[in-house]
């Protein structure tokens, strides 16, 4: 799964919305993984998730800046998305992680992104008759690109044998399987069962002694069983009677 890494300012987040509609094709196409700092919210101040973002920046594949004065500006741009971008690339090879920015209007001037090279033929977005047409030819170019940097993970995939990957894009180990509750009808069946064992306790050992005017914790003595009774006049068993004479 390539990922892509959004790099924008905040004042430009107009134009980062409508680049993600016309993304949108291609992330369902290539299984793309795009991310970008979530956009503020009117009551939030600073909408920046740090450990995310540097977390992003050490697995992303494709590298996207949305180039404007705004960008200048911005501090987490010039001090951690391009450094740590540069250093991938140099770390993997610039046929594995690409670099691109796309000029917004007033981009002039932002001599930090100038050795980023240019998505597109385009200078900028509005160099065009109107902005659909802009993106269009964007999003073209970058579909070429993705198709490209695809290509060259599998080609380097299969050279090496193994995955191209660093420590951060190494997958995350499997959950360890929680257990599962027991059924219900599995926990009544015990309850039952503790019930008839103690049920049949009592009738077995309580019950006789309170029948017989003892109580549960006297210990009956050990009475031998009784010996065989013999009788002084044993009875002999009836003789047969001979037949009447006739």
């Amino acid at each position: 799964m390539l990922r892509v890494y959004l790099s924008y300012a905040p004042a430009d987040k107009d134009y980062l919305q409508t680049l993600l509609r016309w993304l949108r094709p291609l992330e369902q196409k290539y299984q793309l993984h795009v991310w970008h700092l979530p956009l503020a919210q009117p009551a939030e101040g600073k909408p920046y998730f740090w450990d995310a973002m540097l977390n992003e920046l050490e697995r992303a594949h494709l590298f996207l800046f949305l180039t404007s004065k705004n960008s200048l500006e911005a501090t987490h741009i010039q001090k951690e998305e391009i450094p740590r971008a540069f250093k991938r690339q140099a770390a993997l090879g610039s046929h594995l992680v690409q670099l691109y920015r796309i000029p917004l209007p007033g981009a002039n001037g932002n001599t930090a992104l100038d050795q980023i090279p240019t998505l597109g033929k385009v200078k900028q977005i509005d160099d065009w008759k109107n902005d659909l047409v802009g993106y269009e030819f964007l999003i073209k170019d970058l579909e070429a690109s993705i198709s490209e940097l695809k290509r060259s993970w599998i080609e380097e995939q299969h050279r090496t044998g193994i995955a191209l990957t660093l420590p951060a894009d190494r997958p995350a180990p499997p959950p360890k399987a929680r257990l599962k509750p027991i059924p219900g009808w599995l926990s009544l069946s015990f309850l039952f069962a503790i019930f008839y064992m103690i049920t049949s306790l009592y009738f077995r050992e309580c019950a006789p002694r309170r029948y017989h005017g003892l109580s549960p914790e006297t210990t009956v003595p050990y009475l031998p069983s009784p010996e065989h009774y013999t009788r002084e006049n044993p009875v002999t068993p009836p003789q047969a009677v001979p037949p009447r004479p006739e």
